[in-house]
């Protein structure tokens, strides 16, 4: 049976953590980036790729991805403190997380890239459409001559 396009579809829900705190089942959604949450990721993205302070672009890349995706109440002013000392669940959700933003930012380089060979095809047909102009009108001028 034929693989369909339509199936490498991102689902809704990327992955349902379960823990649990105190004798107390929780559990935390992760979804997927899609439509306009997906769109704001990517430029992002794209405002991270202009800030200096690399660390500062991953924690609000990160943070952005936790708000936007992730059912969680973010009650920590930075993020990087937690991985001192993760719990399993914490392990998991950083592994999701790292993999949207290789995802978003694989998108955006290809999106990039797809730019940067559009504007080569159009270079490329310009000159080639002006050497032909170029080469039409010495046809003329030689047959004028003949």
């Amino acid at each position: 049976m034929n693989s369909k396009l339509s199936e490498l579809k991102l689902p809704k829900i990327r992955c349902v953590l379960e823990y649990e705190v105190d004798g107390e089942q929780k559990q935390i959604i992760v979804y997927n980036a899609l439509g306009k949450k997906r769109e704001n990721l990517i430029s992002i993205i794209s405002t991270g790729n202009k800030i200096t302070d690399k660390a500062q672009a991953s924690e609000m890349l990160y943070k952005s991805i936790l708000k936007e995706l992730v059912e969680v109440d973010i009650d920590v002013k930075k993020t990087a403190g937690l991985l001192k000392a993760p719990s399993l669940t914490l392990l998991q959700l950083n592994h999701e997380l790292d993999e949207i933003m290789c995802e978003l930012q694989c998108e955006y380089i290809y999106a990039q890239m797809r730019m940067l060979n559009q504007a080569k095809i159009s270079t490329l047909t310009a000159l080639s459409l002006k050497k032909m102009d170029d080469m039409t009108k010495e046809v003329e001028r030689l047959n004028a001559d003949i």
